[in-house]
C-alpha cells in the first residue's frame, strides 16, 4: 500500500504567497483611493454646475448676484469647501439665524479667509470626537479640530470652547481674527453650535452699496483640498483651478 506523506509549505513558497497577498492590498488600497478621488471630485463639480444655476437664477429674479449664495436655497455638499467672491462692495448682514445657519456662516467665513491662513487648505465639517463639527484641514501644524460649540472668548460659556488659534504662527493669529471679524460682520453670533448640517443662508437683512454683476465660484474637495474647481458667469462648466479674483472679493 502506498502512503502519501503530507507535505507543508516551503518557505521559498510562503514568501511567494506573503508577496503576492501584499500586492494584491496594494492594489486594492490604489484602487480605493482613486475611487475616492474620483467620487468627491465628481460631487466638488455637480456642486459647482448646482450652485451656478442657483446664481444665475437669482439674477434673473433680483437682477444682482447673491453673497455666499445666501436666498438660493442652495446648500453645497459635505464634501465641497465652497467660496464665492463677487464684485459687489460693502456689508451683507443677516438677522434671525439658527444655529445651522449660524454655523454656515462660520464655515463661509473660514473658507473665505484661506489666503490669510498659511498653510491651511480648507473648512470643513466633519465627523469627528463628540460628532460633525468643525475641521480646519491643512499642512503640518495647521489641522485644526474644533469638537464642541465655538465660543469667542475664554470663559463666555463653560459648556463651550474658545476659537482656538492655529498652530501656525501669527499669521494664522491674524487669519482667524480676520474669519471671526468677517463672520460677527455678517450677523453671526456666539456659541456657533456645530451639528454638521449644510444649509441654504436666507436673503440678508442688509445689502452692500453696490449689486454684484459678476461672480467666482470656487469649490476644492474637503478632504483633498489639492483638487479645486471655478466657475464664472461665462465659464458655467468647471474649470480646473482657483478662481481669478481680480476686482472681485469675498464681502463681509
Amino acid at each position: 500500500m502506498l502512503m502519501l506523506k503530507a507535505r507543508g509549505f516551503t518557505i521559498v513558497e510562503i514568501v511567494v504567497i506573503i508577496a503576492t497577498l501584499a500586492i494584491l492590498a496594494t492594489i486594492v488600497i490604489v484602487s480605493y483611493g482613486a475611487w475616492q478621488t474620483r467620487t468627491s471630485t465628481q460631487a466638488v463639480k455637480s456642486d459647482l454646475q448646482l450652485a451656478t444655476t442657483a446664481l444665475k437664477s437669482n439674477l434673473n429674479f433680483k437682477d444682482y448676484y447673491p453673497p455666499n449664495l445666501a436666498g438660493t436655497d442652495f446648500a453645497p455638499s459635505v464634501r465641497s469647501a465652497m467660496v464665492l467672491y463677487t464684485n459687489a462692495t460693502g456689508s451683507w448682514q443677516y438677522t434671525g439665524l439658527d444655529n445651522d445657519q449660524n454655523a454656515q456662516l462660520f464655515l463661509n467665513a473660514c473658507n473665505a479667509n484661506l489666503t490669510s491662513l498659511p498653510t491651511v487648505t480648507s473648512c470643513a465639517f466633519a465627523g469627528n470626537k463628540n460628532g460633525a463639527k468643525m475641521h480646519v484641514k491643512g499642512t503640518s501644524g495647521s489641522n485644526t479640530i474644533w469638537d464642541s460649540a465655538i465660543c469667542q472668548s475664554m470663559g463666555q460659556d463653560p459648556s463651550c470652547e474658545s476659537v482656538p488659534s492655529l498652530s501656525c504662527g501669527t499669521a494664522c493669529t491674524t487669519g482667524v481674527a480676520s474669519m471671526m471679524q468677517d463672520f460677527i460682520d455678517q450677523g453671526g453670533y456666539f456659541p456657533v453650535v456645530i451639528n454638521g448640517n449644510t444649509v441654504p443662508l436666507p436673503d440678508p437683512s442688509v445689502t452692500p452699496s453696490n449689486d454684484a454683476t459678476n461672480f467666482c465660484l470656487e469649490n476644492r474637495v474637503a478632504d483633498n483640498p489639492s483638487i479645486v474647481f471655478h466657475t464664472t458667469p461665462t465659464q458655467t462648466i468647471p474649470v480646473s483651478g482657483p478662481c481669478d479674483t481680480t476686482g472681485l472679493t469675498y464681502y463681509p
